[in-house]
């Protein structure tokens, strides 16, 4: 009988960055092969990466960790304007002096890009997730 064991995975920020390449050299040592995985859960970033590499267990795909790492490529900045996006980003939820430095527009933009993106590595109909 396999040992049982639950995940759980950090979020925020460069964390999230270290629990993907935490869950890939697991998943690309065939961890699942050796224990029974009763749970993945996450908080923030470590939420999407536990849900995408449950996702890719579910679908049975041959590369666990190949839809998780997809995401987060298509997620970090790829261009020199990305990476100042990026860095002002940070001060989005804190502000400057108690200011905020975008409007919620600029958040809803950012939230459909992320769901743009995870729409490309799942497969969902209906608000419900699809096999």
């Amino acid at each position: 009988m396999k040992p049982r064991v639950a995940i759980a995975c950090q979020g925020g920020g460069s964390q999230t960055a270290f629990t993907a390449g935490v869950l890939k050299a697991l998943f690309e040592n065939k961890i699942q092969d050796r224990v029974n995985i009763v749970s993945l859960s996450g908080t923030s970033g470590g939420a999407i990466c536990a849900f995408l590499i449950w996702y890719a267990l579910r679908k049975g795909d041959d590369c666990v960790w190949k839809r998780l790492l997809d995401f987060w490529e298509d997620n970090c900045a790829q261009t020199h304007q990305g990476e100042v996006r990026n860095f002002f980003g940070q001060f989005e939820q804190i502000g400057v002096n108690g200011v905020r430095l975008f409007e919620d527009f600029e958040s809803l933009v950012l939230a459909n890009k992320s769901a743009d993106m995870l729409q490309r590595d799942i497969e969902l109909r209906r608000g419900r997730f699809h096999d």
